[in-house]
């Protein structure tokens, strides 16, 4: 949940808006908005709301936070 309320801020901030959840946070959700890509952090939260639906799936826990991160990380790294 706090890795979709974090990419929702993003979103927010990358499109002209304020925080909703992080407002605590407005720098660092700057400062990562301005080198993400808007797509891929749309793509990384259908990613999010599909890996929500699985968590009571006997899936590798491990697997799929690994493929969360490294999908964030492609969002966030321009």
């Amino acid at each position: 949940m706090w890795m979709q309320t974090w990419v929702h801020d993003l979103v927010r901030v990358k499109t002209a808006g304020e925080p909703r959840h992080h407002r605590d946070c407005v720098p660092a959700l700057k400062q990562k908005a301005r080198r993400a890509r808007l797509e891929a952090l749309l793509a990384l939260d259908r990613d999010l709301v599909e890996a929500r639906r699985l968590v009571a799936h006997p899936l590798n826990a491990r697997l799929v936070a690994e493929h969360l991160m490294m999908a964030y990380n492609r969002a966030t790294l321009g």
